[in-house]
């Protein structure tokens, strides 16, 4: 094979590289600024392909023609720059978007978990929500005797102690239950039971009913959903992607913010509670701001940083190498060196 069929055999594995690298760095690009500015992703990620490509040819063609390659190197800078750091982040975010959500989504669940227990224990705690509790607890307790006594064996049926816990109970409420005959002493399990559960219902619907249980109907509403989203989050699994990640921490940050917002609601001003913002940093993994501050300066994982700056610049700067490989005088004899002041290759 003689010199010139290797110089143009080896000019278009140069031209083939320079399509594949900006075709790589545009996609790059575009996936680095596509969480930051998403409107903007598509323009910026085609013009600085655009002008990488532009220098890329005329480096190549100056140094062909034994021309100073300053002013397309000059022109390079930014566009450089630009898709470096846009590279950088994505390939950062690919290596990091686990080890970052996983970390950040078990903190930010430990702070969510902490609050809304603080709040629960300080409804619980109030005078108003406190009195209704131990009320309904005594309720529950005389109940469970009733239960006792209509199911004695020795006993069965409703006898003089069963009427005394009925009377008990209906001190106990506004509006007593007096619409239902419980069976006289004798009655079997299976007569006094239904009797028994339709008594506890009527029971409590005229407790809630009650305007002094108001505040605590609105605790036990609230106290459920409390437990059911803890029991719900708690069960997810954290090793999730950024977009889960920013799904679950915002359900998390909205969870928090109503609980905060309906518990100040129920409790003195004095008693107001204030929930801790939740740190939305493992949504933002993938924005080129948080990306730089994460990886290349707080710097949790250096292997990650390395390897995405090298991919970051071997992108972007293998064409202009293979440019100066492409025009040297053990490929191509006829080159003529030019006398740059400037640069000196």
């Amino acid at each position: 094979m003689d010199d010139r069929t290797t110089y143009t055999i080896s000019l278009i594995a140069y031209y083939v590289l320079v399509v594949v690298s900006i075709g790589l760095s545009t996609y790059l690009t575009y996936h680095g600024f596509v969480r930051s500015i998403p409107t903007l992703a598509i323009p910026i990620a085609v013009v600085v392909g655009i002008v990488l490509f532009v220098v890329d040819i005329s480096i190549q063609r100056y140094r062909e023609n034994g021309k100073s390659i300053v002013l397309p190197l000059a022109v390079f800078i930014l566009p450089a720059l630009i898709s470096g750091a846009s590279n950088f982040n994505t390939v950062y975010t690919a290596f990091m978007q686990g080890d970052v959500s996983r970390a950040t989504l078990t903190e930010q669940y430990g702070i969510f978990r902490d609050d809304l227990i603080a709040t629960q224990s300080a409804l619980t705690a109030d005078p108003t929500i406190s009195r209704e509790i131990t009320e309904r607890e005594e309720i529950a307790a005389l109940i469970q005797n009733l239960s006792g006594q209509l199911t004695d064996p020795g006993r069965p049926g409703c006898g003089q102690r069963c009427r005394d816990l009925i009377e008990q109970i209906n001190s106990m409420l506004e509006r007593r239950v007096t619409d239902l005959a419980f069976p006289g002493a004798g009655a079997t399990p299976a007569q006094v039971t239904p009797i028994l559960e339709s008594f506890s219902r009527l029971v409590y619907e005229n407790k809630d009913s009650e305007a002094s249980s108001d505040v605590y109907v609105a605790y036990r509403r609230l106290a459920t959903e409390i437990a059911e989203s803890l029991s719900r989050l708690q069960d997810i699994n954290f090793d999730v992607d950024i977009d889960e990640a920013r799904v679950l921490l915002s359900q998390m940050s909205e969870i928090s913010k109503e609980v905060e917002r309906r518990a100040n609601a129920l409790l003195p001003n004095s008693e107001a509670r204030e929930h801790s913002e939740l740190n939305p940093e493992a949504g933002r993994l993938g924005e080129i701001i948080y990306t730089i501050q994460n990886g290349l300066i707080d710097v949790p994982n250096m292997s990650a940083t390395i390897f995405s700056i090298f991919i970051a610049l071997f992108v972007d700067f293998m064409p202009i190498i293979v440019a100066f490989l492409v025009n040297h005088k053990d490929i191509r004899p006829d080159f003529t060196e030019v006398e740059d002041p400037y640069l000196d290759i």
